[in-house]
């Protein structure tokens, strides 16, 4: 017999993070959050690093993966403790979306089926950004990998100054697969807008802002993000976008901005361990657990 219902899964660095450490007693408060919700369901719910090398997975019925950030530096052993979890654990998302959406050239699926995304170029070899930027007529790009988190190993580039970034791209290269995108400058003014979404219905919303001089909306970057209601427009958009997945979802943020159109452009579609911003709405962590309950119970699960 098992002997815990739910397990919420962070990483080791915040557990017991110093008090000093602003970002991770945030993180902390959140999970928190879901943990307690799922509580007042009458689950026996606990959070757990998922690279907490002492802990028996085994004695979990159910694992949700909320703040696993340093999955995309630790990738190797984070896809073998997502097959070692999934053989005796229920896991939220499924094994199967988040083998999908873990590597961005999910991207490409959803434009094949009519959602409109960031131009993208993908580089599992060496190219030149110069031509790139020139054949596709971007002023300025962004380059990332295709499996990343947190904008990390992520660069702005004017075409003024794309020779003095290639020998960055192509070492990057050649440890990983890279991506280009046209900058799309409507994050620089109005931001980046989030829908976050539960088993395929709206929960709340919230828009990243820049700081000055700066492109990436990260609050670690200096961001600041801000409530914010989408419009009906959005919310259609946030909602095709996810049943453009290839699985059920029972959670996800859509991630979009305007294009030079002014329609909603999808950024990514966050389905492993997208920070959900329950400290927006305090209503949101106990959404998210009744959505699991609600998976449970219609699978037979509890």
């Amino acid at each position: 017999m098992k002997s815990i219902d739910i397990v919420v899964a962070t990483e080791q660095s915040y557990i017991n993070p110093p008090a000093s450490h602003w970002r991770a007693i945030q993180v902390v408060q959140e999970d928190n959050a879901v943990v307690e919700a799922f509580q007042k369901l009458g689950f026996h719910a606990i959070r757990k690093g998922w690279d907490d090398p002492d802990f028996c997975w085994d004695e979990s019925k159910c694992v949700l993966i909320r703040t696993t950030w340093n999955y995309s530096e630790n990738f190797d052993k984070f896809q073998s403790w997502l097959n070692q979890v999934n053989k005796s654990c229920h896991l939220f998302n499924s094994l199967p979306i988040i083998q999908w959406n873990i590597n961005k050239n999910y991207l490409h699926d959803m434009e094949q089926k009519g959602v409109n995304v960031v131009p993208t170029v993908y580089a599992s070899s060496c190219i030149s950004l110069k031509e790139v930027m020139k054949a596709r007529n971007w002023p300025e790009i962004v380059i990332k990998p295709v499996v990343s988190a947190g904008a990390l190993d992520t660069y702005l580039i004017s075409y003024h100054d794309v020779e003095k970034y290639q020998p960055l791209f192509e070492k990057l290269v050649m440890e990983k697969e890279m991506m280009v995108q046209p900058l799309q400058k409507n994050i620089l003014q109005s931001g980046e807008k989030s829908c976050i979404v539960f088993e395929n219905r709206f929960s709340h919303a919230i828009r990243k802002i820049p700081k000055l001089g700066d492109f990436r909306v990260q609050e670690v970057y200096g961001g600041k993000v801000e409530a914010y209601m989408p419009n009906e427009e959005e919310k259609k958009f946030a909602e095709k976008a996810i049943a453009c997945a290839p699985y059920p979802v029972q959670y996800a943020r859509v991630d979009f901005t305007q294009d030079q159109d002014n329609n909603p452009v999808l950024m990514e579609l966050e389905l492993i361990e997208p920070e959900l911003f329950f400290r927006f709405d305090t209503q949101a962590a106990m959404r998210l657990a009744r959505t699991i309950q609600n998976c449970l119970v219609k699978n037979s699960k509890i």
